[in-house]
């Protein structure tokens, strides 16, 4: 694998990620092709709870996380394998997915892994073809309430 064919799977997922945490729907749909593929799996062995499809449904997806006070995906390991002829690529990403409400005093953690099809748009820059979203468990955690002035 090309160091360029790594680092440019890894913007995908960083995009993704600050797309959604930022509300950014347009950085969030640039990490996929115009035609990509999200399908969430909760739980992870199961059919698809809920999916969109194209740029006009993703661009939805960072709107639907305004509902909490913040969000942060932290990525962790991520493996990638292009193609001999380096035209399409599959991956795995790790995140844990953090969900704030500040009024509640929690933080609802998902456990993410994703497995991604990634392939070459038509300027022969990578997209995320296919996303899934695989949920492996949750937790709901406490926080410290805000700091007053």
């Amino acid at each position: 694998m090309h160091q360029d064919d790594l680092e440019a799977l890894r913007d995908l997922a960083e995009r993704y990620a600050a797309g959604a945490d930022q509300g950014d729907a347009l950085l969030y749909a640039s990490a996929f092709l115009p035609d990509g593929q999200l399908y969430v799996h909760d739980p992870a062995d199961g059919p698809p709870a809920r999916q969109r499809i194209g740029h006009d449904e993703l661009v939805a997806v960072p709107g639907l996380l305004q509902r909490y006070d913040t969000t942060l995906h932290f990525l962790g390991n991520r493996r990638y394998a292009v193609s001999a002829d380096g035209l399409t690529a599959t991956g795995q990403v790790a995140c844990l997915a953090h969900h704030v409400l500040r009024d509640t005093g929690t933080d609802h953690v998902m456990h993410i892994r994703y497995d991604d099809e990634y392939a070459r748009g038509p300027q022969g820059t990578w997209g995320i073809a296919v996303r899934r979203c695989r949920v492996l468990f949750t937790e709901t955690r406490p926080i410290d309430p805000p700091k007053r002035p």
